[in-house]
């Protein structure tokens, strides 16, 4: 079982681990940015599925990062990193 600060516990047994592929631009890969967190978005929205969930709330797949689904420790370094990035930061939350 698994808690999740935003959207409750998990409570499934896992029989095989769970599995996330994806194809990106090798470029995008390697440079912080945009494309970095739209990717990370991708592979983690594919993990988090299979516990259930349709989406990663940190991240969207355009590569914007939600703060508020950041937890306070980790927060201002995001944002941080986010400004030196040129990467989008949104206040929005999933309905």
């Amino acid at each position: 079982m698994q808690n999740r600060a935003h959207g409750g516990s998990l409570g499934h047994q896992i029989i095989k681990p769970p599995v996330a592929t994806g194809t990106f631009d090798l470029d995008d890969l390697a440079e912080n940015g945009a494309p970095l967190v739209a990717a990370t978005s991708a592979l983690t929205t594919g993990l988090i599925q299979h516990f259930g969930y349709p989406e990663t709330l940190q991240t969207t797949p355009d590569g914007t990062i939600r703060i508020l689904y950041w937890n306070q420790v980790y927060r201002q370094r995001v944002e941080q990193w986010a400004e030196e990035c040129s990467v989008r930061i949104t206040q929005e939350t999933v309905s």
